[in-house]
């Protein structure tokens, strides 16, 4: 027992304030006397006055006064509540890139759907489950059934995104499942004690952390450069703590690039460079051999045009012209700007026109 606001004890005063009534009020003695004989001369009978007296209302008041004293201060007490016949269960599933990492030829959300799979036949007939995703944000991809079938056919559609899980998904996820008698959480890495906390679930908590670390090759950056002006690059990294091998394989529109195996050192990086694209167009960068994680293994990217274009920027703000020349040669540097200015809601000549770098030579002095 406890209590939540021990200075609303005061309010406890009012028994003695009831006291000292009773003692005011019932401390005279008092006679019956027939109404027959108001009139006539009687001798006073003998009466034994008392301090207090204690009746059935006195003990009502009392009752009264003290259960709004514990009311006011918020009396509770503390006891196990007996479990009901079914319960609700949840399972929440990271569905991260890191899930799809293969473990002794399997992945990591399979061996999930195993783990699940069991909680789900060992549960008692009755028990209700529902299962969560979370990677970017939280989903509930099946609301709470007791139905087997359709828990095990919203298993198998359980895809890992091409994104890391965040935190603040895994919050959400914790918040959907309020109410839930268990939680089962399944994940690749640990989680942290102060994500369940804030999110203060009624149930317990179990982490079921699947594999550990792997050796694993990343295409991290692609750089497709100018076609028949600057040559690309392709940046790799090795996340593994020992040296590991690859092949590095660059394709533009199914003509093959470049192709070559590499030995990238612990922890490190790895700058492939390749010579100009003959055209523009949309360019592919695949790591050949298999590691952990596949989905960090091919990665794409768009050559700009080679051949000069017009854009035309309207705009009677200056400020506004230069952004919007700042943008269209992000699209494509080999843009020619050209900006007109509005006067007196007519078109005027243009001023001039600029290319690339004195696009960005005059947007910059003019911002």
């Amino acid at each position: 027992m406890g209590f939540l606001n021990p200075a609303s004890l005061l309010f406890g005063l009012s028994l003695a304030a009831l006291v000292v009534i009773y003692l005011r009020s019932r401390s005279r003695p008092s006679i019956s006397v027939s109404s027959l004989m108001l009139f006539e001369e009687v001798p006073a009978p003998v009466a034994k006055s008392r301090i207090l007296r204690l009746d059935l209302l006195f003990w009502l008041e009392a009752l009264a006064l003290t259960a709004m004293t514990l009311a006011g201060a918020g009396f509770y007490l503390l006891g196990s509540q007996p479990v009901g016949r079914h319960q609700l269960h949840a399972l929440v599933f990271d569905l991260g890139a890191g899930m799809g990492a293969m473990d002794r030829h399997r992945s990591r959300l399979d061996e999930a759907r195993s783990r699940a799979r069991v909680l789900i036949s060992s549960a008692p007939a009755g028990d209700g489950f529902s299962i969560i995703g979370y990677a970017l944000e939280a989903r509930t991809l099946l609301a709470t059934t007791t139905r087997r079938d359709q828990l095990l056919a919203a298993l198998d559609k359980l895809q890992p995104m091409a994104v890391a899980a965040r935190a603040a998904a895994l919050r959400a996820a914790l918040l959907d499942v309020r109410g839930a008698a268990s939680i089962d959480i399944f994940a690749d890495r640990p989680l942290s004690k102060e994500v369940i906390q804030e999110a203060r679930p009624d149930g317990r908590v179990e982490l079921h952390q699947l594999g550990g670390t792997a050796d694993n090759i990343a295409i991290t950056s692609l750089d497709p450069g100018v076609p028949r002006t600057s040559p690309g690059h392709c940046v790799l990294r090795n996340f593994a703590t020992r040296p590991a091998e690859c092949e590095l394989a660059i394709d533009s529109g199914g003509k093959p690039i470049f192709q070559s195996p590499l030995i990238i050192e612990p922890r490190a990086q790895a700058i492939v460079t390749f010579p100009p694209l003959t055209q523009s167009g949309v360019i592919r960068a695949r790591i050949l051999t298999a590691d952990a994680l596949a989905a960090d293994n091919q990665r794409y990217a768009v050559a700009p045009s080679a051949g000069k274009a017009q854009a035309l920027v309207l705009s009677p703000d200056t400020d506004v012209r230069d952004d919007l020349a700042r943008i269209v040669l992000a699209i494509n540097p080999s843009f020619i700007v050209r900006r007109w200015i509005r006067l007196n809601f007519r078109l005027a000549r243009p001023q001039h026109s600029i290319s690339m770098s004195q696009c960005c030579t005059t947007a910059a002095m003019s911002g």
